[in-house]
């Protein structure tokens, strides 16, 4: 697994190397030039908050707090949102497996059956969630970019 280059700072180059080795998507379905690429860097340059940016690491330049986030957020949003090529059905594909199409107007409170019932307390940082903090709740990507926003602040989109 090749390292990134600038593990502090959020950049092109490093997103792509994070989409091809931990989200595994090669370049038959995603080309390098793709648009999506450079949409959903730049979607998550836009959105993540930069109060991540001030978290910093012993002997890291920059936050890598913050360039995780970014990737996880970017790669969140390409899941949702890329087009495949013509003659593949990889994003199609990957958004049926994860219930990406499919509506959710929360999260589940409680479940039951004639034998069985369970029932979840939901915090409250869930109670205030977004439309698109419930979309990002479907993707391992999504949930690692809210857990990282989350960490540093009581609401999911981070610091307040």
């Amino acid at each position: 697994m090749t390292a990134f280059t600038t593990p502090g700072r959020p950049n092109l180059a490093d997103y792509l190397l994070f989409i091809r080795q931990g989200l595994g998507i090669g370049p038959a379905y995603l080309p390098d030039d793709s648009m999506w690429i450079q949409a959903t860097f730049d979607m998550s340059l836009g959105m993540v908050n930069l109060g991540l940016a001030a978290l910093t690491m012993p002997g890291v330049t920059g936050s890598t707090i913050y360039t995780l986030a970014c990737y996880n957020f970017g790669a969140d949003r390409l899941l949702n949102f890329a087009l495949d090529m013509p003659g593949q059905s990889y994003f199609k594909d990957m958004r049926a497996s994860l219930g990406l199409n499919a509506f959710s107007a929360g999260l589940v409170n409680a479940s039951s059956d004639q034998g069985t019932s369970q029932s979840l307390e939901i915090i409250e940082a869930a109670k205030r969630m977004t439309i698109t903090d419930l979309q990002m709740m479907r993707t391992p990507y999504g949930r690692a970019y809210l857990d990282f926003a989350q960490s540093w602040g009581s609401t999911p989109w981070g610091l307040t």
